[in-house]
């Protein structure tokens, strides 16, 4: 499951609540979207105002009933995902990129444990293999053409360049 929003406090009478998107896919947000909190029940959106961030889900109909919806977290499945968010050519879904080997010249210099935006620019934490382990148990590394050779997210590899210095300079 991967969580998509944050619903946060009532706005109306007419039981709409602000909604906070954690999720680079905001269209997926839309009527008769489905979405899960932790315990598997589900919400239905009514509909969304996407200007104000505004939500009305199905059966949510007063102040009382988003109270105890608030802070409750959304979650979408990654097969919802794959299916209702499109990307572009040589875009990649976050959860497919997790756990992705880094490679350069056929050795694995480790392996994705988390990606972060810094700036404008997103970097992988990299968790460095037990080989090289006494270098620097983990690097940075950008997502970026200058260090990206080849993405095989199929076969958790990613093919790099230049990484293996950043990693010694770590």
């Amino acid at each position: 499951m991967l969580e998509v929003a944050i619903i946060g406090k009532s706005v109306s009478f007419k039981g709409e609540c602000k909604l906070h998107i954690t999720s680079d896919f905001p269209n997926q947000f839309k009527k008769n979207a489905s979405f899960m909190d932790e315990k598997k029940n589900t919400y239905i959106i009514e509909y969304f105002h996407k200007n104000r961030s505004l939500v009305k889900f199905e059966n949510i109909n007063s102040d009382e009933d988003i109270k105890k919806l608030a802070n409750l977290k959304l979650y979408v499945s990654k097969e919802d995902t794959r299916k209702n968010c499109h990307l572009n050519k040589d875009e990649f879904f976050y959860f497919d990129i997790m756990d992705c080997e880094i490679i350069e010249n056929d050795e694995v210099l480790g392996v994705i444990t988390d990606i972060s935006e810094i700036s404008t620019m997103n970097y992988f934490q990299i968790k460095t293999s037990k080989d090289l382990s006494h270098i620097a148990k983990i690097f940075m590394l950008a997502y970026d053409d200058k260090y990206i050779v080849k993405m095989d997210v199929e076969n958790k590899k990613i093919y790099v360049k230049d990484a293996k210095i950043i990693l010694e300079n770590s």
